[in-house]
């Protein structure tokens, strides 16, 4: 990062060793050995590299090796052979290099790194892996598999992407093209550098004053954390046709991307976080304690929250050296309170992880681990039994006699995004943190995440005969597509595969469905040949649709036939009134998948690679046959979460001035009516369609204020859905008991953990049992 001196002025700086040119000293021979390395993004000329022996990330440091890059950015350095995988090499871009392949004269300095291990190439690319080793303490191989995760490249991130061969490779692997999101990474540096070098010599919140090495390591520290986004744009501007050109597309990124880029406000923050972070306060005795990890504040009686928690017997440090946590969410609407303990909402309590021997849930109550931190101010995590492993770090600051306002303005400014208030200068007023307050800058870095699948129907896979596909138009009608509808449980991955072949059913269109809307001359029905990969785009699904298709964009596979364990990507359209699959293009872009044996004999679906719309994506695609059913899963992408934590007593302070409950960590919420929110299938045991293939028809839909809705669809039923009277219900078991006006009435279990669910009914045509799940 060159914002204050030219990097053709830190060549003659005093005290630099030296070494490829400019008369620098040679140290004798048997003390040094060569090393090549190669500065690209395309190859970039007479860009300066040193041996970063001072870890500030900038050449000039007192016996730091270095030199300038040739035409080709190819550089041999003489290091002395006690260092050789010691320290990282560093490479400042000023303005008077030369990028070979994009553009030319550089016009923004910027600067970028290698970890010690991988000195053969400095690119975009390898600066983001040693980024996520300093900011994390993770290791070489995690950090390239989060960066590969964040960023969607799946070849080698060390080697030289602008090579021939490198960029063929690249091409046949899939993924996303590492050449251009080194490219991105180099645009949103250099505009992120413009807006920085403001902060120069301004005196940052714990009093120090910014330097070039404090806005180079906030610049990377930035740069990682809106990886994700930066690729999910460049796939938004690759994908507009009005981006013809590069000028364009990286025009295109930056516009959208500029939200998201740190403020010389939040400089000021970031670089105190980046100096506090080593710092790690002496172990006190143990007490119970508590954090906000996201606060969603509307008004008392509307709001959202997630706490760690854990009391003095969980803040003391087990023989394995880990302290235990515990995950609470809670969530009033309308007053209405609702407690869980995983996920983002209550029905994902029920969702399922493989914790490497078997599929478990996240209890109500469960613990997670994190261990005591390292000289670095590093800490492991363990969440929820292998659910997600990796590192966190924090810098701690005391906020005690602070106001309540100028700390979430400084929150707010830092571009920590994990806590909102509506009206923030009225409800906050000048109420004033009390003593003992503190707020920890929280980062947090993901090594692992688990295959994880909901139990429930929403996430079974289904075939259906129209899954053959034909021509349904006119009076030639085909009589799969226009057979009566069944949906069989599709109980192996075979099944799905031999069945999703991506054959659709063509029907005419139905414009009358919306009035006055254009839509396409052909209804291609791609719901039953295809499987849903995500969905791009947040445009909600509407019985009164304001058009014939969404804006967004369904991406779906489909197994066909061009080779081995082929995948063919499509980008469809979305129905308004329904949200059906409708009228899918191939994008162009083929992979293959692999079905897996885990250790309790579950299997898994994957993909090679994903398609590049999912770089918009938060997941990857998996598919887990178990039980004799398919259901869709998932495995969330390695990350990199930054939050702002306020500690117990700061927290209860906000609380108590917002009109929300304190919390108490040696108190666990109990759960409430609301907590069941959510949709509930109750199927009759006797009541099967022919073949064993189960109805999913009835069902219970709890609502946020915890009323209960009966959807009896059980056939000789004909009475529309209607409030069920419950005379009874337990939380803390989910017995109910109820009665709906039409005279059908329901008593059983609702299972808040499984989200299983079993019972009595009796209706108009009769009585049994019941089994289900919650969606």
């Amino acid at each position: 990062l060159t914002l204050a001196l030219a990097g053709a002025a830190l060549v003659t700086m005093a005290g630099c060793g030296g070494s490829g040119g400019g008369g620098a000293v040679v140290a004798p021979d048997d003390t040094t050995a060569d090393v090549v390395t190669r500065v690209v993004d395309g190859p970039i000329k007479n860009a300066l590299v040193c041996l970063d022996k001072d870890g500030d990330g900038l050449c000039g440091g007192v016996g730091e090796t270095f030199g300038r890059t040739d035409d080709n950015g190819n550089l041999t350095l003489k290091i002395a052979k006690a260092d050789l995988g010691k320290y990282a090499l560093v490479t400042m871009v000023g303005i008077d290099a030369e990028d070979a392949e994009n553009g030319g004269a550089i016009t923004e300095p910027f600067s970028m790194s290698a970890p010690p291990g991988k000195p053969a190439v400095i690119s975009p690319l390898t600066t983001m892996v040693h980024q996520a080793m300093q900011a994390g303490g993770a290791t070489e191989a995690e950090a390239e598999a989060l960066v590969k995760g964040q960023t969607g490249v799946v070849v080698n991130l060390f080697e030289d992407f602008t090579t021939e061969a490198s960029k063929a490779a690249a091409k046949a692997a899939g993924g996303t093209d590492p050449g251009k999101v080194a490219r991105m990474i180099v645009i949103t540096t250099q505009a992120q550098n413009k807006i920085v070098s403001a902060s120069l010599g301004v005196q940052a919140i714990d009093g120090s004053t910014i330097g070039p090495a404090d806005l180079k390591r906030a610049v990377q520290k930035k740069l990682s954390q809106i990886l994700p986004s930066i690729v999910s744009e460049l796939n938004a501007a690759e994908a507009d046709p009005a981006n013809d050109t590069q000028k364009k597309k990286e025009t295109a990124l930056l516009g959208k991307i500029q939200a998201s880029l740190m403020t010389v406000a939040a400089v000021k923050t970031e670089v105190a976080v980046i100096n506090q972070v080593a710092k790690v306060e002496a172990p006190a005795a143990p007490i119970a304690t508590a954090s906000i990890s996201f606060l969603d504040y509307t008004s008392p009686s509307n709001w959202n929250r997630r706490m760690f928690t854990a009391t003095a017997a969980q803040n003391t440090a087990d023989a394995n050296n880990n302290y235990r946590f515990e995950d609470r969410h809670l969530r009033s609407n309308n007053g209405n309170l609702a407690v869980w303990g995983f996920g983002g909402n209550p029905a994902d309590q029920a969702s399922l992880h493989f914790n490497g021997s078997a599929w478990v849930p996240c209890g109500l109550n469960f613990e997670g681990l994190s261990s005591v931190r390292d000289a670095l101010g590093n800490s492991n995590f363990n969440y929820c039994d292998n659910f997600s492993t990796g590192k966190s770090n924090r810098a701690l600051f005391d906020i005690s006699g602070k106001t309540m306002m100028e700390v979430y303005q400084q929150i707010l400014d830092a571009g920590y995004t994990n806590m909102s208030i509506t009206n923030a200068v009225a409800v906050l007023g000048s109420a004033t943190f009390p003593v003992d307050s503190k707020i920890a800058y929280n980062q947090s870095t993901d090594a692992f995440r688990s295959y994880v699948y909901i139990p429930g129907s929403n996430s079974w896979m289904f075939t259906s005969p129209y899954s053959a596909g034909g021509n349904a138009q006119g009076i030639n009608n085909h009589l799969v597509c226009n057979a009566a509808y069944v949906r069989n449980d599709t109980p192996t991955l075979e099944e799905m595969v031999a069945t999703m072949r991506g054959t659709p059913c063509l029907y005419s269109q139905n414009t009358t469905a919306v009035p006055g809307f254009p839509s396409d001359p052909i209804d291609e029905d791609w719901g039953n040949t295809t499987v849903n990969i995500g969905t791009i785009g947040t445009a909600s699904i509407s019985a009164t649709p304001s058009a014939h298709y969404s804006t967004n964009v369904r991406v779906q596979a489909a197994f066909t036939n061009g080779g081995p364990n082929e995948v063919t990507y499509y980008n469809c359209k979305q129905r308004m009134i329904s949200g059906f699959v409708r009228n899918c293009t191939p994008t162009g872009e083929k992979t293959t998948y692999s079905i897996i044996t885990l250790a309790d004999s579950s299997r898994v679906l994957k993909f090679a690679t994903p398609p590049a719309g999912a770089g918009n994506f938060t997941y990857t695609r998996t598919f887990v046959q178990r039980g004799g059913k398919v259901f869709y899963g998932y495995v969330d992408k390695l990350g990199v979460r930054n939050e702002a934590r306020l500690n117990l007593p700061a927290a209860n302070a906000l609380f108590a001035q917002l009109g929300m409950p304190l919390e108490n960590p040696d108190v666990r919420p109990a759960l409430t009516r609301a907590s069941y929110q959510g949709t509930w299938d109750v199927r009759g045991t006797t009541n099967l369609v022919p073949g064993g293939v189960t109805r999913v028809g009835n069902r219970i839909v709890i609502g946020q204020d915890g009323l209960f809705t009966a959807f009896d669809n059980t056939p000789g039923n004909t009475n529309p859905p209607d409030t069920l009277a419950v005379q009874a219900f337990d939380p803390v078991t989910g017995a109910f008991s109820g009665t709906s006006a039409n005279g059908s009435s329901r008593q059983g279990v609702l299972n808040f953990i499984t989200g299983a669910t079993s019972g009595t009914f009796a209706n108009a045509p009769g009585s049994g049992n019941f089994i289900g799940q919650r969606r």
